[in-house]
């Protein structure tokens, strides 16, 4: 009987040992053999059309800014596409180059920022309107 128990608890204690990593020194994510969880990541992305065109401008600067990460800029495309990647749950400001930025005489564009809020998925259709080489605020020429 003491045998039968001993052989039990043997079984036992090897069972338990493969369902823990079987007692390799091999990790998979430190202490405890737990897994390494990374954090999920979101996109922002939008366009920035001309309004004497009604076309995509390419390489604008955009700015991104949020109290916790600062400020990231990235480039529209030859289509006026962008995107901003890698980004967490925040609450983020997007611009584009303010008058005097880009071009002769600077784009005027509206919205002049949009506040986009990631909460666990992507954020498409951040868009924005330019004017080329409009100089804006009170000398606004367009």
């Amino acid at each position: 009987m003491i045998k039968n128990i001993a052989m039990a608890g043997l079984i036992i204690l090897t069972v338990s040992m493969i369902g823990c990593g079987g007692g390799s020194s091999e990790s998979t994510g430190g202490a405890g053999n737990s897994p390494v969880l990374s954090a999920a990541t979101y996109t922002i992305s939008g366009s920035v059309t001309s309004t004497s065109t009604g076309t995509g401008m390419s390489g604008l600067t955009m700015n991104l800014h949020s109290s916790s990460s600062g400020t990231i800029t990235t480039s529209t495309d030859s289509n006026g596409a962008f995107d901003f990647t890698g980004l967490v749950n925040d609450s983020y400001t997007v611009s584009p180059p303010g008058p005097g930025l880009h071009g002769i005489g600077g784009d005027y564009c509206t919205p002049s920022f949009q506040v986009v809020l990631v909460n666990g998925s992507n954020v498409e259709n951040v868009n924005f309107t330019c004017t080329p080489g409009c100089v804006g605020g009170n000398g606004r020429v367009c």
